[in-house]
């Protein structure tokens, strides 16, 4: 019963709706870019790997702590 209240609060966390928002965001503007998302290959693979980098570079700017 803990184990569900906490799950719960969890899911419900506004943090956690917006990191879900932030992510949403980005992949949109790269699909929209014309680039590749993460969940668009197989996870492990090396095209996914680059791919994640790449999307945590977008991240990064979009926190705006992207390198100059």
């Amino acid at each position: 019963m803990k184990n569900e209240t906490h799950h719960k609060a969890f899911i419900d966390d506004p943090l956690r709706a917006e990191a879900r928002a932030l992510a949403a965001s980005i992949e949109a503007i790269r699909r929209a870019c014309g680039k590749s998302n993460p969940r668009d290959f197989t996870v492990g693979t090396s095209e996914w790997e680059n791919v994640c980098i790449d999307f945590a570079r977008d991240l990064r700017w979009a926190l705006g702590l992207a390198d100059a």
